[in-house]
C-alpha cells in the first residue's frame, strides 16, 4: 500500500479556538497603518505551516495523526506569541515620542513596549484598543488549548508501545519491510508528544502573562 502524505494545517487544528483562526490573516488599521498577523511566510520559516505523517494501514496511524495534531497546536501557539509581541512593539514604535525613542524600542524587552504604550493612554485609537482586547482574548483561548494538549499528550503516550508491538502482526510478508519506517514514525511522534508535555505549559503561562499585558492597555 502506497503511503499517502496528509498535510495537517494549523488553522484546522485550532478550529475550536474562536478567534485563533485570525492569526493567519492581515488586518487593516486606520490611516496608513497595517496590523500584521502571522503571515504564511513567517509560519513556513518556523516550520509549522504543515506537519506530515504517513498513513501505513496499521494501528499506528491514529496515534501518529493525534500526536501531529497536538504538536501543531503547540508550534502554532509559539507563532502566535511571536506575532503578538512583534505587533505590540510596532505599535509602541509608531507612538514613540521621537525617532530615537522608537529606535531604542526595537531591541528593548517587551516590557518596555508595554510601558511606552501605557504612557499613551487616551491617545490610542479605537482600532488599536480593539486589537489589544481581541488579542488578549485569543491568547487566553490558545493557552487553554495548550493546557488541554498537555493532558491529551500524556494520555496518548502510552499508546506508542501498543502500536509498536502490533506492527509484526499487522505488517507481514513483503510488508514487513515497512516496520523500520513505521517504527521511526512512531518514535518521532513520541518526541513531539514529549516536547508538548515538557514545553507547552511554559508557553501557556507566557501567553497568559502577555494577555494580561494586552488587557492592561485597554483599562
Amino acid at each position: 500500500m502506497k503511503s499517502i502524505i496528509f498535510a495537517i494545517v494549523m488553522a484546522i487544528m485550532l478550529s475550536g479556538c474562536g478567534g485563533n483562526k485570525q492569526i493567519v490573516k492581515s488586518q487593516e488599521q486606520s490611516g496608513s497603518k497595517t496590523q500584521e498577523r502571522a503571515t504564511a511566510q513567517e509560519q513556513e520559516s518556523a516550520g509549522v505551516v504543515t506537519d506530515y505523517y504517513k498513513v501505513t494501514g496499521t494501528s499506528a496511524d491514529a496515534f501518529m495523526k493525534s500526536s501531529a495534531e497536538l504538536y501543531v497546536n503547540f508550534r502554532t501557539a509559539k507563532i502566535q506569541i511571536n506575532s503578538a509581541t512583534k505587533n505590540l512593539k510596532k505599535y509602541a514604535i509608531s507612538h514613540a515620542a521621537s525617532a530615537a525613542a522608537g529606535e531604542n524600542l526595537k531591541d528593548a524587552p517587551t516590557e518596555e513596549s508595554i510601558k511606552s504604550l501605557k504612557a499613551m493612554k487616551g491617545k490610542l485609537s479605537a482600532d488599536e484598543l480593539k486589537y489589544f482586547a481581541t488579542t488578549a482574548v485569543q491568547l487566553v483561548q490558545t493557552a487553554g488549548t495548550l493546557n488541554e494538549s498537555v493532558k491529551k499528550a500524556q494520555e496518548l503516550m502510552p499508546q506508542a508501545s501498543t502500536a509498536t508491538s502490533k506492527l509484526p502482526s499487522e505488517l507481514t510478508g513483503f510488508n514487513a519491510m515497512k516496520i523500520p519506517d513505521v517504527t521511526a514514525g512512531i518514535n518521532q511522534s513520541i518526541k513531539q508528544l514529549s516536547d508538548v508535555v515538557s514545553d507547552a505549559p511554559g508557553v501557556a503561562k507566557e501567553m497568559l502573562v502577555l494577555a494580561d499585558a494586552f488587557k492592561s492597555l485597554t483599562e
